[in-house]
């Protein structure tokens, strides 16, 4: 974090290849905090991931490492995936009970 006064330098972003020749991976140089540029990833299909990874977006901004701004856009994106798949699971249970309730009135 930055004291009252100080200023933060502009951030330049660079694209360094992955060691594999694949996708560009992007990292920071400058004034920042070494930034690792594979970052711990929790699967994102699950309400327990998404939880998981919402928890950790929280704690790098507490600790400054990742800036505010940043960490709102990335907790609304995680919030909006919850309620995604919140949505579908709800979606799933309802088709089950609802084939279910067929398959009786069948017999």
């Amino acid at each position: 974090m930055f004291r009252h006064g100080e200023r933060e330098m502009p951030r330049k972003r660079s694209l360094t290849p992955s060691k594999r020749g694949a996708d560009p991976k992007l990292t920071l140089v400058g004034p920042t905090k070494a930034v690792d540029p594979t970052p711990r990833r929790f699967e994102l299909n699950t309400l327990r991931g998404i939880r998981r990874e919402l928890s950790a977006v929280y704690r790098l901004a507490r600790t400054g490492e990742l800036p505010l701004p940043d960490a709102c856009k990335l907790g609304y994106l995680l919030v909006s995936l919850g309620k995604l798949s919140e949505s579908e699971l709800i979606e799933n249970r309802l088709s089950r009970l609802e084939h279910t309730l067929e398959e009786r009135e069948h017999e």
